[in-house]
């Protein structure tokens, strides 16, 4: 925390880094806040847990195709409008999802809100590269997710005792609110962007090039294992607590705690790759991940299954900030803009199989053994 404050003390949070990660922080809520009550939210259109997967697992291709030809959209628009453009569909989106009853209704809200949320993540990375050095980026990216994991410890958290006190329509309207301010703050920034120093290629010419550099393949595998990670949490978690017979203000509680240690060792863990390098880290965090999930399908107390998937989170809080760090060390220069999309394809990927895998699983198994599989694998 000390470290946090210190930059955004001794820089104005008006351009650069210190405005994106503040930026980051407020859009991050208007996204989160709902993030308790979505998969209930999915199950009610649906009925059953397995098809919940089903359904956010199907989007997944929709976001792969916006990261092959988000390229060609970037060299035609600033990214800033892009961003813009973006948050007002997130407003929409949410305010519609209030009044949504039926699995109709939802698609065609959720494909603008998917397209949108892609858009801006991506427009979001780069402006925030735009803003650092590469002896720097590991520290900037542990900054950059540090206040993204605020967001992630408190949108879970009020989101879910809001649902509990007034139901699912006014965390809504909720993230609708915010979503305006965060629309007035980017707004009035005057954000500094560099024109993009690399050729648009064709996509699949780029995914071409992208498969043919060996030393890509670790961090896209990297990112993959952590999307799928979380994946699990975020999707699972809140259904098994429901199924024990706890309330939404119970989810908004763990997933909270999920939080806890993403946002104490990120910044730590940026500064210590920068200075010691990243592959050694990766192998450890893994099986400090897979440590703590396997054994939750044999403990009865559900409670103690959220204090286990609380501290798996310790290795995913080195795992985190450091993929689009070593993504930009590995990169070169002139490559960043055809090969960042490509890249994050590995979170939709992860997107995309971790649910149907998962879901398929729970025709099987009972609910609480999807972290132990996840750990597994």
């Amino acid at each position: 925390y000390k470290l946090m404050f210190r930059i955004h003390k001794h820089r104005t949070p008006t351009n650069g880094t210190s405005f994106l990660t503040t930026y980051a922080l407020i859009i991050a809520l208007a996204n989160t806040f709902i993030i308790p009550i979505f998969p209930l939210f999915i199950k009610d259109l649906v009925g059953k847990d397995q098809y919940v997967g089903y359904v956010i697992s199907s989007f997944a291709v929709l976001i792969l195709l916006t990261n092959l030809f988000i390229g060609k959209i970037i060299s035609k628009f600033s990214k800033k409008s892009l961003m813009l453009c973006t948050i007002a569909v997130f407003f929409f989106a949410y305010y519609l999802f209030s009044k949504t009853t039926n699995l109709v209704q939802f698609f065609g809200i959720e494909i603008f809100r998917t397209v949108s949320l892609t858009i801006h993540a991506i427009c979001l990375g780069i402006l925030l590269r735009e803003s650092t050095t590469k002896k720097k980026i590991g520290k900037t990216e542990g900054l950059y997710y540090t206040f993204l994991n605020v967001a992630w410890l408190i949108g879970p958290l009020v989101g879910g005792l809001v649902a509990k006190a007034y139901g699912f329509e006014k965390v809504f309207y909720l993230s609708s609110t915010v979503a305006v301010i965060a629309f007035v703050v980017l707004s009035l920034n005057k954000l500094k962007e560099y024109k993009d120093h690399t050729i648009i290629r064709k996509p699949l010419v780029n995914l071409k090039l992208f498969l043919k550099n060996k030393k890509l393949l670790p961090v896209y595998l990297i990112t993959f294992g952590l999307a799928l990670y979380l994946s699990s949490l975020y999707i699972y978690l809140p259904l098994l607590i429901k199924e024990n017979g706890l309330g939404e203000d119970i989810i908004g509680y763990a997933l909270f705690a999920l939080v806890i240690p993403l946002l104490l060792l990120e910044i730590p863990a940026g500064k210590l790759a920068d200075k010691y390098g990243y592959k050694w880290f990766f192998v450890f965090v893994f099986l400090l991940i897979s440590l703590f999930l396997i054994p939750t399908y044999f403990i009865d107390s559900l409670y103690t299954v959220i204090i286990l998937l609380v501290l798996s989170g310790i290795g995913a809080a080195f795992v985190e900030p450091l993929k689009e760090a070593y993504f930009f060390k590995v990169v070169n220069s002139e490559d960043e803009l055809k090969f960042y999309p490509i890249f994050r394809t590995a979170i939709v990927m992860a997107s995309l199989l971790g649910p149907i895998i998962f879901s398929t699983f729970l025709f099987f198994v009972p609910l609480k053994a999807i972290f132990t599989i996840g750990g597994f694998i």
